[in-house]
């Protein structure tokens, strides 16, 4: 069964990567903000980002959770799963490990379910929501007792290069406000409602 599920995993992967390739999903970048990032900006919305997410999803049915808007577009229950899968399997560990190792190096997270999301259900989208949470209070308590110098400690990344802690975690701001900004326009889609706030 196990075996099962990792083979339909991975083909999930194989074919959103073929889709991406070919030009049959796109996923909407939010309008950019031009101020320029920095850590105590970045700090703010990584802090305010799950409150704002489940605003954005605690009353929606799980229907409009795992609706589809259009072909090869993302669900708002798989942007929620992305999110979770993202930070705790990913983004978390590699802020470990340059933390604590000398610039390591990382594979790409593409060979497994959490650069992609894999068709979670719907049904615990309010449960990602919760764990998301709690991923990031663990991601804000790791990043709050770096000392300075930690924060130029560095890593290599198979999709950004070398970068330090600093420049990830700005990265890290800056997919959530893309995907936050994604989710409103989805809820909207999904709901005939009018634009919902996503922030305060």
């Amino acid at each position: 069964m196990a075996e099962r599920v990792q083979e339909r995993e991975r083909a999930l992967v194989v074919d959103v990567l073929t889709r991406i390739a070919d030009g049959r999903i796109r996923l909407p970048r939010a309008e950019r903000n031009h101020e320029a990032m920095t850590r105590e900006k970045a700090l703010r919305i990584l802090g305010a980002t799950p409150q704002r997410l489940r605003d954005l999803v605690h009353d929606l049915s799980p229907a409009q959770l795992g609706r589809q808007p259009a072909d090869g577009e993302w669900t708002i229950s798989e942007i929620v799963n992305h999110l979770l899968l993202g930070e705790r399997d990913v983004i978390l560990p590699r802020l470990r490990r340059m933390r604590e190792e000398d610039a390591p190096s990382f594979p790409s997270s593409l060979d497994d379910r959490t650069g992609f999301a894999a068709a979670p259900i719907a049904d615990e989208a309010g449960w990602d929501v919760e764990r998301f949470r709690l991923v990031r209070h663990e991601t804000l308590a790791f990043l709050r007792a770096l000392e300075e110098a930690d924060w130029h400690r560095r890593g290599t990344t198979p999709t950004r290069g070398t970068l330090t802690i600093e420049a990830y975690v700005e990265y890290l701001a800056a997919h959530d406000v893309e995907h936050l900004a994604h989710l409103q326009q989805l809820r909207a889609r999904v709901t005939g409602e009018g634009s919902h706030a996503a922030s305060s």
